[in-house]
């Protein structure tokens, strides 16, 4: 979209937070902004996409923009409950595509912490910090997927300054600031030194010819813009009218309750926050405190203290769980590395007395996993999944023990390319390194096949990289689609004594999704030469 500021016209893009270092207090602490931001998953006709919202109230509305969920077919709400990820589904309440909110309804309890919203101006250079989950920061080889896509980032900046009534916004209210946003995070918030969220995160000046210099300019939706939405859908909010003072002992200016009947249901969320979170017990007490009157909670206490003592063990239990459930599922993806990936894993894990109990279970597991593991290395039969975001695979051995594996990329940039891989092969090891031409024959089809030959512990690894060229778009595609109409695939050479030979047999089940991609980066070429 173009915005006009003024006699400028900057390029500007819907965007979200990007992750930073936090800066000390008197910041608001992590655990704080944390609990009341949520990451929003939309399914649309064009697939998944994702975004960021915040808390507003205990009644499960969130805010977030309009473009995160216009044209959701389904939304959901993930967060982290006591470190397990959690997934919830939610509606639309209300939109304003002009402005670009949207208020959204999660449809169970998600015991977040419901922001404050500050009703007053904000003025340069005021320190703000950005929280979301930008899209770039998923894909980090090695880390602990949960954590990656539930863990939000933060990002610290300044308010650089405030523009009022832009035109191509709606009319909105925008906070220039320098807390860095990228794809992701859109509608995360922008939280000022006392914790309050002023603003909604939302563009960034997007580089060009004429504005290549532009860095560092971002943009959020004044969280003002967002209160007539509120108030049309009667949805009740913590809005704080007196300006941040930085250091305040009460950042978030909660109304305290002073009253048994409306410290009831108050006493009944921590209770529950307990139940679902044992192992955040701390960050649950805190809440239940900032909420209400010191001589409430002081009466109090001896229920609270028991909640917190069997919190202990709660967690303890919680933790073995999910270390349970990660061993199963470790399993089930591991079955040929049972005992090094997911047996010592759960060995470490569980307490002594625990692990005596899951043995019989443990063996059981053992078991099936042996099998599936010789039913994954059985000869002619064709295996295949999605082993990362955008890449499926798909192999198959034959009686040699040598496989024949096809890795394509089924989205993002690379769509529609792939590798071919033949490992585990004989042949002399001890000759050849490099590229090859080796002699590809499916049944009665036969053409040289460029190979990269190198030795590894003992066998020979062949690897061919395909990428569409401009003159052959589809070129690995093409080659797929020979794959599944032949009865074997044989790969020969007599220089390097390679000589393997495998079925074809279920190749048309396994290869589907490779074979149904699109070139996206071939047509967004057409596209530009037209």
């Amino acid at each position: 979209m173009r915005v006009n500021i003024g006699w400028l016209a900057f390029p500007l893009v819907m965007l979200g937070a990007w992750p930073g270092a936090l800066g000390a207090n008197p910041l608001p602490e992590p655990s704080e902004m944390r609990e009341s931001v949520v990451r929003i998953l939309v399914e649309t006709d064009n697939g998944g996409a994702s975004g960021t919202g915040f808390i507003i109230n205990n009644h499960r509305a969130i805010a977030t923009n309009n473009h995160v969920v216009e044209g959701a077919k389904s939304i959901a709400v993930a967060f982290l409950a006591g470190g397990k990820a959690m997934t919830v589904p939610a509606r639309v309440v209300d939109t304003n595509p002009e402005k670009d909110l949207a208020i959204i309804e999660a449809l169970f309890d998600i015991f977040g912490e419901p922001v404050t919203l500050a009703s007053y101006n904000t003025n340069p250079p005021a320190k703000v910090t950005a929280v979301g989950y930008p899209g770039a920061a998923d894909d980090i080889p090695g880390a602990d997927v949960v954590s990656v896509l539930l863990e939000p980032s933060y990002s610290v900046g300044t308010v650089a300054r405030v523009l009022g009534n832009v035109a191509a916004m709606g009319g909105d209210r925008l906070i220039q600031h320098t807390a860095i946003i990228n794809h992701g995070n859109s509608g995360g918030p922008l939280f000022d030194e006392c914790g309050r969220v002023i603003g909604i995160n939302s563009l960034a000046v997007a580089p060009t010819e004429q504005t290549q210099y532009a860095q560092g300019i971002f943009y959020s939706i004044d969280v003002r813009e967002l209160l007539p939405m509120l108030e049309a859908n009667l949805i009740d909010a913590r809005i704080a009218s007196k300006p941040c003072t930085p250091g305040t002992e009460a950042r978030n200016d909660l109304p305290q309750i002073d009253t048994k009947e409306a410290e009831a249901p108050i006493f009944d969320r921590f209770a529950a926050c307990i139940s679902a979170r044992p192992c955040d017990a701390d960050i649950c007490k805190q809440r239940y405190g900032l909420r209400v009157s010191s001589e409430l909670a002081a009466a109090r206490q001896a229920d609270i203290g028991l909640r917190m003592a069997a919190s202990g063990a709660l967690c303890t239990r919680q933790k073995e769980a999910e270390a349970y459930d990660t061993f199963l599922s470790c399993a089930d993806s591991n079955p040929c590395d049972f005992d090094n990936a997911c047996a010592a894993n759960l060995q470490q894990s569980l307490r002594p007395e625990i692990m005596r109990k899951r043995q019989v279970l443990l063996e059981r597991a053992r078991g099936k996993a042996q099998e599936e593991c010789r039913q994954a290395s059985a000869p002619g039969v064709w295996h295949s999944g999605q082993i990362a975001r955008e890449l499926w695979q798909a192999r198959v051995f034959n009686d040699s023990k040598a496989a024949l594996v096809v890795t394509c990329a089924i989205d993002g940039e690379n769509a529609g390319n792939g590798v071919f891989e033949v490992a585990g092969v004989g042949g002399k090891r001890e000759r050849w390194t490099g590229t090859r031409s080796v002699r590809m024959t499916i049944d009665t089809y036969s053409e040289p096949l460029s190979l990269d030959l190198q030795s590894e512990d003992g066998s020979l690894e062949a690897e061919g990289v395909f990428r569409v060229a401009e003159n052959e778009p589809g070129a690995f595609k093409e080659l797929l689609g020979k794959l599944t109409v032949g009865g074997v695939v044989a790969f020969n050479d007599p220089r390097v004594g390679l000589d393997e030979t495998f079925s074809l047999d279920g190749s048309r089940d396994a290869l589907t999704p490779c074979l149904k991609v699109k070139q996206v980066a071939q047509q967004e070429q057409n596209q530009k030469a037209r």
